[in-house]
């Protein structure tokens, strides 16, 4: 993608979204609407999940990076941020990846991997009742109504997801954030409400829980001496993504809406919260529904529109002076849904356009360059905006140098939000 020249006129100032997550809670809730829910919908509070809840097991401490990453091992089983359930193979697997040992390339595993044509495979056990069966259908149906996502029953496909009824005590838990390769497991002990299944396909699509966005303290304080208990695996849980090492889509501002965010007192209690607002006030996290941040995240991992700026000069002077270079430009900004820009496609979601603004002056013929950078939010529905009229006026002297006064105006395209 390459950058134009882009006026600093339409600065927009919208930022809505979530961050991709891992661990997982249950709903008490069984009614879900096939709408994003929002911030004042959210009302109910919930029973956390964990794997293997009551279970302490051996702590299990190894190195990711820079960072020491925690683990509670049960039997053969790792648990990874309370309800993520690694095997040994995926625990090697995580360490192979940030630490480049030598055997890295014999794990076929990859935790953070997202589904390809944006088409999940899956299978739901028929120990099921008729109505946790129904639950799990209108969760999936929730998902693939609001998003880019398709579900799709596993006929002899080698990647899927797995619905499991769980054994009593065994938890709430996924086996995988994105597709892992091979099956990965969904585990649902009795129990379980709809927005839990919502919440779990969550992490098997690629999310990360909200209150583990890199700027989470721009919006709410954990009281780590609060955590109950105090173990480095339960600690561990309320790290940002990237203290622990890992890839996220973090779009626009915390959602207090999402599925993903734990409440304040998970983990603590209501007299000594884990998680406040910055003013103090606690918080209550929903298993209702997807918010519309959560929705714009996962269109964004699995339908991205791609920007391309094109420019129509619409007044230049007489070419065939080699004194001066005057002209106008207007600029517009397309999208396509392939990064080779052959298939137009109309926005579907809010985009926010991020782009650096440069003006180089001459004064006694040395360039002054000054930058600044500014967003520009675009509204769904068409292919192509009208973003920005500039202006050249460069003049130059019998030795072709820019004369005192001469300037122009470019612009540089950023990363953003919801385009690529």
């Amino acid at each position: 993608m390459y950058s134009k020249k882009i006026c600093t006129k339409y600065i927009g100032a919208y930022l809505f979204s979530v961050l991709l997550a891992i661990f997982t809670f249950s709903c008490k809730k069984e009614s879900v609407p096939n709408k994003p829910m929002e911030p004042s919908a959210v009302s109910n509070k919930y029973n956390v999940e964990l794997a293997y809840p009551g279970m302490v097991g051996e702590s299990v401490g190894i190195k990711l990076g820079n960072d020491s990453c925690y683990l509670r091992k049960i039997g053969d089983k790792y648990i990874w941020m309370g309800d993520i359930v690694l095997d040994s193979k995926q625990k090697d697997s995580l360490i192979a990846r940030y630490e480049n040992v030598s055997n890295a390339r014999t794990f076929q595993t990859d935790l953070f991997t997202l589904w390809p044509n944006a088409e999940v495979f899956y299978v739901v056990d028929p120990s099921f009742n008729t109505m946790q069966q129904q639950q799990i259908s209108t969760a999936i149906s929730h998902w693939a109504s609001l998003t880019a996502l398709k579900f799709t029953p596993r006929t002899t496909q080698a990647n899927y997801v797995r619905f499991v009824l769980g054994a009593v005590n065994s938890g709430l838990y996924s086996t995988s954030i994105g597709m892992n390769g091979g099956q990965q497991i969904i585990n649902l002990e009795a129990g379980f409400g709809t927005g839990n299944v919502i919440h779990e396909i969550g992490h098997n699509i690629g999310f990360f829980h909200e209150q583990c966005r890199t700027d989470r303290d721009k919006f709410i304080k954990v009281y780590t001496s609060n955590i109950i208990p105090q173990t480095a695996e339960a600690l561990y849980q309320f790290k940002i993504y990237t203290e622990i090492g890992k890839r996220g889509y973090q779009l626009g501002s915390f959602d207090f809406g999402s599925i993903m965010l734990y409440s304040s007192t998970d983990f603590s209690t209501s007299a000594a919260p884990a998680m406040t607002k910055l003013d103090g006030s606690q918080f209550t996290g929903q298993r209702d529904g997807l918010s519309s941040g959560d929705i714009e995240t996962a269109n964004y991992m699995y339908k991205p529109v791609y920007a391309y700026f094109t420019k129509d000069i619409n007044f230049i002077s007489d070419p065939s002076d080699m004194w001066n270079d005057i002209r106008e430009e207007d600029y517009q900004i397309k999208f396509f849904s392939d990064a080779n820009y052959t298939q137009p496609v109309s926005l579907t979601n809010r985009v926010v356009i991020n782009y650096t603004f440069y003006r180089t002056e001459f004064r006694q013929r040395v360039p002054t360059t000054t930058s600044k950078t500014y967003s520009i939010t675009l509204e769904p529905g068409s292919n192509t905006y009208n973003v920005v009229s500039t202006s050249w006026h460069l003049s130059y002297d019998g030795s072709m140098n820019p004369i005192d006064g001469s300037y122009s105006e470019e612009a540089s395209l950023q990363p953003g939000i919801g385009y690529r």
